[in-house]
């Protein structure tokens, strides 16, 4: 299965909103790839030790962020009618699966790409379901065969064999959770303990799905933020009834890491195009999609976010980038080179993936434009073809105590600054200079103070 590792020379909106306006395309100069070799090169020259191998640390970590990133995997298993290809649906925002009333739709499992409204993919194993009882194709009923001559489960092993899944989500039907789920257990156990690597255990979330449909039916799923009635209070009561009966049985299953039980509803209809719901009964969908975030390799965290559309993870991961950028740039801007612009152009490349990477966690294409986009709305006044130099200077001199501190500590604090102004445009859609200046200001006076308190950096 190949992954997919985009560049820079991507989409960008003219007027910087996700849906608005036509696409621009636009050819860009700089390839993540490059600039994280030009950076890696430069790394040796930077005079403090400590500093030096802090700045080796970030850029790991900013380079399987965004350089090495691709699709997440995800294994959904369970029995048929348990609702994986509803769930799938429902995390990603479209419906990107068919979904099957009366008999299985998942005709064999097999690793595929699902891609959602946001134009972001994902690798997804939907599996046909344990105890599957009738054939996909013909839907004629089927007796669930012994579990050495499971058609179903044979193949599910060896995809996880071929192509390990980073997480895998094992469904339960409300209603069912205690019919016959010890052989469910079984095959589960059968298939996960193929791909276990030494100390290794597979990381698994335990889903009770359609818990819509617990009784009292017509009683709402209670959200944390909502008083609750007593139809409401008895079905949260059902609810976790059988959510830790699953945690029981789960934690007998060996080879697995449980990660933890919880109950969702997926219930959507959708548009006749299947990309607007017209109705929406979703439970626990965005704290889903943060679990299985958590449990992500760092690789996969980026366009995880980028498919599911969690404000509070797209957040989280544009100020890790912030951090791990700037933490470089300090490093970066120490070097004593001889022609400023050696370094100074990296830097400033460096802020301009930065920029654009905030930006295209909104879930559209944004080129490097983006970059020149947010200096405009800064009030900076910044041609497109200006040096590297003259844009830095520019930059800094909106902080006007920077002129008497290092340059590595310039590059910093003006490299913070810049992302959290890029967060507020992109992400939360400030488009006020005044109020983007002033935040920049801001931003800039606590870098410096963070600095001057981290031992890697002051």
């Amino acid at each position: 299965m190949a992954t997919r590792t985009a560049g820079m020379d991507d989409e960008v909106r003219g007027d910087g909103v996700q849906g608005q306006g036509e696409p621009e395309h636009e050819e860009s100069t700089t390839d993540p790839r490059e600039e994280v070799q030009r950076i890696d090169a430069l790394i040796d020259q930077i005079p403090n030790r400590a500093l030096r191998e802090h700045v080796r640390k970030v850029l790991r970590e900013f380079q399987q962020l965004v350089v090495e990133r691709r699709v997440p995997r995800l294994a959904v298993v369970g029995r048929r009618g348990a609702g994986k290809s509803s769930l799938i649906n429902a995390i990603m925002g479209s419906q990107v699966r068919e979904v099957g009333t009366t008999r299985s739709m998942t005709k064999k499992a097999v690793w595929t790409t699902v891609r959602g409204s946001s134009g972001v993919d994902l690798e997804l194993l939907d599996t046909r379901g344990f105890q599957e009882g009738a054939d996909a194709e013909s839907g004629t009923a089927a007796e669930a065969p012994p579990l050495g001559e499971d058609e179903a489960l044979i193949e599910l092993r060896s995809l996880f064999q071929q192509e390990p899944p980073d997480v895998v989500l094992f469904l339960v039907k409300a209603k069912e959770a205690d019919a016959a789920i010890q052989r469910d257990l079984q095959a589960l156990q059968e298939v996960v303990a193929s791909v276990r690597s030494g100390t290794h255990l597979v990381p698994l979330i335990g889903l009770v799905t359609q818990c819509d449909e617990m009784d009292p039916k017509r009683s709402p799923l209670k959200t944390r933020d909502t008083a609750a009635s007593d139809g409401e209070r008895l079905k949260a009561q059902r609810v976790e009834e059988v959510v830790q009966m699953v945690r029981g049985r789960l934690d007998a299953v060996e080879g697995v890491e449980i990660v933890d039980v919880m109950g969702v509803s997926s219930y959507v209809e959708w548009s006749e195009g299947g990309d607007t719901m017209t109705y929406d009964e979703r439970w626990n969908i965005d704290r889903l999609a943060a679990l299985i975030f958590q449990h992500l390799p760092d690789q996969a965290l980026y366009e995880w976010v980028r498919a599911t559309r969690v404000q509070a993870l797209r957040l989280k991961v544009a100020r890790r980038l912030v951090w791990v950028t700037a933490g470089i740039a300090a490093g970066v801007g120490t070097i004593p080179i001889p022609v400023p612009l050696v370094h100074t152009g990296a830097l400033t490349a460096l802020q301009a993936m930065m920029v654009v990477f905030i930006a295209k966690l909104r879930g559209a294409d944004f080129g490097t434009r983006a970059y020149m986009e947010l200096l405009t709305a800064l009030g900076l006044n910044v041609a497109a073809g200006l040096v590297a130099r003259e844009t830095f200077r520019l930059l800094a001199s909106v902080v006007p105590f920077l002129g008497n501190v290092i340059s590595g500590g310039i590059a910093y604090v003006v490299t913070r600054a810049l992302g959290d102004a890029a967060i507020l445009y992109f992400l939360q859609d400030e488009r006020d200079p005044t109020v983007l200046r002033a935040a920049f200001h801001a931003s800039a006076l606590k870098a410096k103070r963070d600095a001057d308190e981290d031992p890697n950096l002051a």
